[in-house]
């Protein structure tokens, strides 16, 4: 994975070829880290609202919380 990118002012990932491997969806992204990256998505934008951690797919290992 090549790393984060923000299209329509929410983030996502692409990969070295550029294309989308997680589409823009997160309103801040952290780094990958050992396979997890620190995501945050508020309901009026504001990034703290709720944080959970991604695996290289997408899925949420850990779920948003407060």
């Amino acid at each position: 994975m090549a790393g984060a990118q923000k299209q329509y002012e929410k983030w996502g990932f692409i990969d070295k070829a550029g294309q989308w491997v997680i589409k823009p969806q997160f309103d801040w992204v952290g780094e990958f880290h050992d396979g997890l990256a620190l995501v945050a998505a508020g309901e009026k934008g504001g990034y703290s609202e709720k944080m959970g951690y991604i695996d290289r797919t997408g899925k949420y290992m850990w779920k948003p919380t407060k």
